[in-house]
């Protein structure tokens, strides 16, 4: 799966991962924050912080 990866700074990377699980990428990066930063819905995984209200 082509992965588009974009950071709070704009910049945009493209990755090919043939194993990308967007819940397990969300549960990876739940559990080196110790804290629910991000959640996953269907392939996109989605920081909490960024949802509008």
């Amino acid at each position: 799966m082509q992965i588009e990866i974009k950071t709070l700074h704009g910049n945009l990377f493209v990755v090919e991962d043939p194993n990308y699980n967007a819940a397990t990428l969300a549960d990876a990066l739940n559990d080196t924050t110790n804290r629910k930063t991000v959640f996953a819905i269907g392939n996109i995984v989605l920081n909490q912080s960024a949802m509008v209200p």
